[in-house]
């Protein structure tokens, strides 16, 4: 028995058809929280190439969006929210509190997000950390645990 894809598709809800979301992204995150979440990022709020989760959530809480909010706003708050998503429990590691920038490119255009296969990058993502997970001087696991949770109590 195994975690499949179309385990993902039911327990998680993700598309499991579409392009392959791979690959490494060269992206200033500066520029990127400038132009795609209309904020200045400060140094502290980041690591090489990761994003932090914590400053994200502080940044775009929800129950402080404006109620005279623009739809670019609100497009920027659904962006947050969804690096949130994916730096946490999708696609987590090991620098919990981080979201990995070659996340960012498949976030920037949000009609184009459900023409990824999520639930594939999901699921391939989770396989990597249980082949990591064997190493004898590995003491954590980290990827979608939530998936792996999930599929074991059902």
């Amino acid at each position: 028995m195994t975690v499949t894809l179309q385990d993902v598709a039911v327990l998680l809800g993700l598309p499991i058809h579409g392009s392959a979301i791979s690959g490494r992204a060269n992206v200033d995150i500066y520029d990127y929280c400038l132009r795609f979440l209309d904020q200045v990022l400060h140094p502290s709020n980041m690591k090489p190439r990761c994003l932090s989760i914590g400053w994200l959530a502080k940044t775009f809480d929800l129950t402080k969006l404006p109620t005279n909010a623009t739809d670019e706003t609100i497009q920027c708050y659904v962006r947050a929210t969804i690096l949130r998503i994916i730096g946490g429990d999708l696609m987590g590691s090991k620098t919990e509190g981080y979201v990995h920038d070659m996340f960012f490119q498949f976030v920037e255009d949000l009609h184009l997000m459900q023409e990824y296969s999520w639930g594939s990058a999901c699921l391939a993502y989770l396989y990597r950390n249980l082949c990591n997970v064997v190493d004898p001087y590995i003491s954590q696991i980290s990827g979608p645990l939530l998936l792996l949770q999930l599929w074991a109590w059902e």
